[in-house]
């Protein structure tokens, strides 16, 4: 890790050189949206400051092994395979995507970090098995259940308001309430 701070400009300047850099490090700046990390970032990464904004780029980049549990979801998976960040856009290549089942899917997309609208989906995701929902009953929740999943899932749009379609269906026994608050 080689970097430069500038106190007067308030700039950053750093090149980092990852070999197994442990994701438990960017935990706290993801809380909310995804827990229980663990595992590993590989490949080379800038992040410089310009006067207004925050910029990322890569090269060479890949998930090893990186665990972690999808808040909206409640389901831990597995990431492998290589990404590029490109100042506010993240690019995933084929990334393996393994639920605790062994339930295997293969992701591709873009995540854009969207200074207005936070972060933007553009992702597509094919499996013949893939866990997609273990959320259980709460009085605080509209939606509860046990289901995986099998299929041609495309997600877009802000997290605030995802658009998820497809071809898709159930895989083994499952199940999902919704609530109408009523």
């Amino acid at each position: 890790l080689k970097g430069l701070f500038t106190p007067k400009s308030k700039g950053i300047d750093i090149l980092a050189n990852m070999n197994r850099f442990d994701i438990v490090f960017i935990q706290p700046f993801l809380k909310g949206k995804l827990s229980d990390m663990s595992g590993y970032l590989n490949g080379h990464a800038h992040v410089y400051s310009t006067p207004n904004s925050l910029k990322f780029t890569s090269e060479r980049t890949s998930f090893e092994n990186l665990t972690t549990r999808i808040s909206y979801t409640n389901v831990p998976y597995t990431f492998d395979g290589p990404f590029n960040l490109d100042d506010n856009v993240i690019t995933i290549h084929d990334v393996t995507m393994t639920d605790r089942s062994g339930g295997i899917g293969l992701l591709s997309g873009t995540i854009t970090l969207n200074k207005d609208e936070g972060a933007v989906i553009d992702a597509a995701l094919q499996t013949e098995s893939l866990e997609i929902l273990d959320l259980p009953d709460s009085p605080n929740r509209n939606i509860a259940g046990k289901l995986s999943a099998r299929g041609d899932i495309k997600v877009s749009g802000p997290l605030r308001n995802l658009l998820i379609e497809g071809s898709a269906g159930t895989v083994g026994n499952g199940n999902v309430r919704i609530s109408t608050g009523t």
